[in-house]
């Protein structure tokens, strides 16, 4: 996967790709949470670029 993720005030995102660039996604949110979403956003990127 190609990609990075970002941090910056009030969001982060993450946006990736594979080498074929077949397909994408990106995932933005605000950090209006308790705790760190890393796990869940590398769940739901994994799930989603990798079935």
């Amino acid at each position: 996967m190609y990609g990075n993720d970002r941090d910056a005030l009030a969001y982060q995102s993450w946006s990736y790709s594979p080498e074929d660039r077949r397909h994408q996604v990106t995932v933005a949110l605000t950090p209006d949470f308790h705790g760190d979403p890393d796990d869940a956003v590398d769940a739901f990127l994994n799930k989603a670029l990798c079935g």
